[in-house]
């Protein structure tokens, strides 16, 4: 289970689990308890929710060879005024696809939307995804 982020006024929430489908609910909600702690505002918690979901999503799907199971690792800062999340795994690097095809291919472009700023850092050890979000209204 995620960090309990309850009370705990920390500016941090770090998460590492099982790289698995069934993982990705609790992730979500910690993130969504975690923002409610830090006042973010409605709107952006749902975007940050929904590319923090496509993020831990294509790390499942694409990171690790069929039936491996890796590890994925998310870190949220909230840090003067902006939020700064990264979704990290340690699996093979795969470039993203070219576009949106029948199977899929639109989580890198959501994501891309629903962030101010979004990267991706592909290296031998794995692949970072990292999102920042101003925490002024939307």
């Amino acid at each position: 289970m995620p960090q309990d982020v309850g009370e705990d006024r920390s500016r941090d929430l770090r998460a590492r689990r099982p790289a698995r489908a069934a993982e990705v609910p609790g992730l979500r909600h910690a993130v969504r308890r975690w923002a409610d702690v830090h006042g973010v505002p409605p709107q952006l918690t749902a975007d940050v929710e929904l590319a923090v979901h496509e993020a831990l999503a294509n790390a499942i799907e694409h990171a690790y060879p069929e039936g491996a199971t890796g590890i994925v690792a998310l870190h949220a800062r909230q840090d003067d005024g902006a939020l700064q999340i990264t979704v990290t795994d340690h699996g093979q690097w795969q470039p993203p696809a070219a576009g949106p095809g029948p199977d899929g291919g639109r989580g890198l472009a959501l994501i891309d939307a629903l962030a101010d700023h979004a990267s991706i850092t592909g290296t031998e050890h794995g692949t970072t995804v990292t999102l920042a979000c101003g925490l002024t209204a939307r």
